[in-house]
């Protein structure tokens, strides 16, 4: 993060292709569980593609390059307004579960995602 805030960041570390940046957490005071003796990654990792952002608004550049280069699924505000939520969350669904229509799913909710008209 830029603003070296570490809010909205927990899952970049568990993100396969992150290693630079969390590698760089383990002299971070607190995150140190995260990593052996030796400076190895010790915690689980989730492949890249196994994540979809939906009703992105404010994406920072870095935040874009590593999205995009990671090949992470993403939808801004955008798009559902272009789609509508119900449409995105079938594309959503369909690229997690194209491989495995059996797996499981975890929904992680942003509080700051409800638009306070």
């Amino acid at each position: 993060s830029g603003s070296g805030n570490m809010h909205g960041m927990p899952v970049g570390l568990h993100i396969e292709g992150m290693s630079p940046a969390v590698e760089a957490t383990s002299n971070i005071p607190g995150l140190n569980w995260m990593f052996t003796e030796s400076g190895e990654r010790k915690i689980p990792q989730l492949r890249a593609d196994s994540i979809v952002y939906v009703g992105l608004r404010d994406v920072d550049p870095p935040e874009r390059h590593l999205i995009q280069s990671l090949g992470m699924k993403a939808f801004t505000m955008h798009e559902i307004d272009r789609y509508g939520v119900g449409h995105v969350m079938e594309m959503a669904l369909d690229h997690l579960l194209k491989d495995n229509p059996d797996r499981r799913l975890h929904l992680s909710y942003d509080i700051d995602a409800v638009d306070p008209m």
